[in-house]
């Protein structure tokens, strides 16, 4: 037993000496960042990226930290804190007096990003949103998995020959035997760890209480948002487009999970899901039928008069204009027998009970249809009505 207490007060040693370093890292990047404001980073567009990295670094560590000292005994406070340590460190200038130092500096951060923060990511995704694996079985291979995807960004940075980068700052871990091997393992590694964490995410999801299918709601609809947005390349995107981007990706994990964890309503998500669905839907519709509309009004004007007329414009805003509401109710109604079965089950109902109770005059049917509807509607256990005599 004292054996086992002292290998417990060895580990949360070496585990707070690690979470030190790695701060103190954190911070020396800041640190850089403010001295060499206007140098070149690792990424394309300037060194504006540098001052959006550290500002959703920061944002991230802050969120973390947040979740660390609010819920103590979930894990994702920790693992999102190794994210935003890694994604800060794309602030990182690429232009260095010192050679040597700027290789060191590279090579560490390389390590931190590859070998803790992503692997970190992964982990975050297979254990939301309570800190633990889903199904429980996968306790056991935790450790393993983390090991495996460890040492794969280890193979991504000793196959990762650096000539051609910003700076030309050389790899200090580069092995040249290693360069289509090591980057091989890295991609076959992590693309499996993240099949498998959306697996998991997925099985818990449909196990879930429905708190917990809220919050894995949130996730997925600010990860669907961020893949709508990355369909289109970025080299044709203007420069704001870009920068929205960047920022929606390198923090939209600390959002999902910030809100997801911290937040005990959740701000109603179905709400914001089923809005989006819906003028989404709408959205896509009007547009076929603006253009189909000022496309074949066109061709028939053209044959007509042989010109083409702002009227075919005006005629067909019109019409989007008309169409807009019957429109948007009818997506809603479509949307909800899809995905909200019994949200529009328990609306029929009542709108059913809604219209017989107009009708009916005798208190015995009344009470009855009453008692059917909020069995219906709720479904509870049991269902009793008393009525007062007055």
């Amino acid at each position: 037993m004292a054996q086992r207490n002292a290998l417990t007060q060895i580990t949360i040693l070496l585990r707070k000496t690690f979470l030190i370093l790695l701060l103190a890292f954190w911070l020396w990047m800041l640190l850089d960042l403010v001295i060499h404001p206007i140098s070149q980073g690792p990424n394309e567009g300037g060194n504006i990226f540098r001052w959006l990295s550290a500002g959703t670094g920061i944002f991230t560590v802050l969120t973390a930290l947040f979740i660390m000292r609010r819920v103590p005994g979930n894990q994702l406070g920790l693992l999102l804190l190794l994210w935003g340590i890694g994604a800060t460190g794309w602030s990182l200038r690429s232009e260095w007096a010192n050679v040597q130092i700027g290789t060191l500096v590279t090579a560490i951060f390389g390590l931190t990003f590859f070998s803790i923060s992503s692997p970190a990511a992964l982990l975050v995704l297979m254990l939301f949103p309570d800190g633990k694996p889903h199904p429980a079985r996968l306790v056991s291979k935790i450790p393993l998995l983390t090991l495996i995807l460890v040492i794969s960004g280890l193979f991504y940075m000793f196959g990762y020959d650096a000539k051609g980068s910003p700076g030309n700052i050389p790899n200090l871990l580069y092995i040249p035997v290693l360069r289509v091997t090591g980057q091989i393992i890295y991609l076959v590694s992590f693309t499996l760890a993240m099949t498998l964490a959306l697996v998991s995410l997925v099985m818990r999801y449909r196990s879930s209480s429905e708190r917990a299918r809220m919050q894995i709601r949130w996730l997925a609809w600010l990860l669907g948002i961020g893949i709508l947005m990355s369909i289109f390349p970025s080299n044709k995107l203007p420069i704001w487009l870009k920068i929205f981007n960047f920022i929606y990706w390198q923090s939209f994990m600390a959002l999902g999970i910030g809100i997801a964890v911290l937040r005990h309503n959740l701000w109603d998500i179905d709400i914001i899901i089923r809005r989006t669905l819906q003028y989404s839907l709408v959205t896509g519709v009007l547009a076929l039928v603006f253009f189909g509309s000022v496309t074949l009004l066109q061709a028939i004007f053209s044959a007509i008069s042989g010109e083409q007329s702002s009227l075919v414009i005006a005629l067909s805003t019109l019409a989007i204009a008309a169409l807009f509401n019957p429109l948007r109710k009818r997506a809603q109604s479509f949307i909800d027998r899809r995905f909200y079965r019994k949200k529009y089950d328990a609306e029929q109902i009542l709108e059913s009970f809604s219209a017989n109770a107009r009708n009916e005059v005798e208190l015995s049917r009344l009470s009855a249809e009453l008692v059917r509807a909020a069995s219906d509607t709720l479904k509870p256990d049991k269902v009793s009505l008393w009525i007062k005599k007055t």
